[in-house]
């Protein structure tokens, strides 16, 4: 989803095309992991991290594929823990904006208000269909 708010800065004409590709890819490289983010709100411990991952080295699986198995996260847990993650990569985004100079504090925090305004819309929506 960081690829669609940096199109949306695209769109916006706050950063060229070009930059957008730059951008994501630094996003998707500076992602928290959802077990640090799971840890820093006491959810589950390092040292349960450490297990599930180890028990599951070489496997492919993602953190919130051995914590579904051990029980250590719900799955609305997880998909709330993925949703702050995809939060914070927006954040990261107008972070390096704003420190690069691409473009002004006022535009990238107006567009950053209307990407979440547009995207919590959308979420609502379809919690709305699902129900």
């Amino acid at each position: 989803m960081v690829t669609a708010f940096v199109q949306f800065l695209v769109d916006q004409g706050l950063i060229a095309s070009d930059q957008c590709v730059r951008i994501a890819a630094w996003a998707d490289e500076h992602r928290d992991p959802v077990g640090l983010i799971a840890v820093e709100h006491g959810l589950i411990s390092g040292k349960q991290i450490g297990e599930m991952l180890s028990g599951y080295e070489g496997t492919g699986m993602r953190i919130s594929d051995p914590a579904k198995v051990a029980g250590g996260l719900t799955p609305n847990r997880l998909r709330i823990l993925h949703g702050i993650q995809e939060r914070r990569q927006w954040s990261q985004v107008v972070e390096a904006i704003l420190l690069s100079g691409l473009a002004s504090e006022s535009a990238i925090l107006r567009a950053y208000a209307d990407f979440i305004l547009e995207h919590e819309e959308g979420d609502r929506g379809d919690l709305a269909k699902a129900a």
